[in-house]
């Protein structure tokens, strides 16, 4: 559990607390190879232990859940212990990485197996984390791997949720924020957007490179952060994207973590604006 494999770089940029976060994620892996050497071995880790494992992100009641997902290749029976959620679960090769210490799921079937308790939205940023463009190809997925390993595995649970969420997913999203404004515009009826996509003058010049854009309408989403550091933010977005899109007959509408605990707002703002800009939809 020591290798690089399972190290990946912060998709937002360190978090406040880091030390700590990381002293707690140095014992959890302790107690892991505890439970390894005691389990079968046949036995892998997967769901959510998986998923925390790779570092896929989660909402915060699975981040932070107690228990420990174990599994077993069906027909045998799933572990039991204190701590444990045992699971059986149909294996194919490739589907388990194996490891000196540790036994987990692969990226591509820990995303399938955290469908059925994941919302699609949810669904959605992990997969975006996973075909993430400038993750190491060691810990990087496509989404044909995602769709091949949906093909292996199409049982009902969950299998309309992994089918409705693939097509949405994006290799250009930097941050689970700009994943979730995503899915909300989209679900919301908005028209298709870019992401991370460089904007450009007529002679080729770079102006900038927004979050998430409506080319067609000249219309730019930027995620600003934190709400503690939204007046910062706003300032810096101010100061460096808005003036040059604005000069390019662009605008840009900023969006806080506070759209993110409730979007209706925004959603209605995006929309008026690009309905003043010629949107019909």
């Amino acid at each position: 559990m020591r290798g690089r494999e399972l190290e990946h770089p912060f998709w937002e940029g360190p978090p406040a607390g880091l030390l700590e976060q990381e002293d707690a994620r140095a014992e959890w892996l302790g107690s892991l190879r505890a439970q390894a050497r005691r389990c079968p071995e046949d036995a892998f880790f997967s769901h959510v232990t998986a998923a925390r494992l790779w570092g896929i992100p989660l909402p915060p009641h699975l981040e932070h859940d107690p228990l420990t997902d174990l599994t077993r290749p069906s027909p045998f029976h799933a572990s039991e212990g204190v701590g444990i959620r045992g699971h059986t679960l149909v294996v194919q090769p490739g589907d388990v990485l194996p490891r000196r210490v540790v036994r987990v799921t692969t990226l591509a079937r820990t995303w399938c197996d955290l469908a059925p308790l994941l919302t699609e939205e949810e669904l959605l940023v992990a997969g975006d984390f996973l075909i993430w463009r400038r993750r190491p190809p060691l810990v990087r997925v496509s989404r044909d791997a995602l769709l091949a390993q949906v093909e292996r595995h199409p049982g009902r649970i969950a299998a309309h949720k992994r089918r409705a969420v693939l097509p949405l997913l994006s290799d250009r999203s930097d941050s689970a924020p700009e994943s979730t404004l995503r899915y909300r515009f989209l679900r919301a009826g908005l028209p298709e957007m870019r992401v991370n996509t460089a904007v450009r003058s007529r002679d080729g010049q770079l102006i900038a490179t927004p979050h998430l854009q409506f080319a067609e309408f000249r219309l730019a989403v930027e995620y600003a952060g934190q709400p503690w550091r939204a007046n910062t933010d706003h300032w810096h977005l101010d100061r460096t994207i808005s003036p040059w899109l604005d000069l390019a007959g662009w605008r840009v509408t900023a969006a806080t973590a506070l759209d993110l605990a409730d979007s209706r707002a925004l959603i209605a703002r995006v929309e008026t604006r690009l309905r003043q800009r010629g949107w019909s939809g």
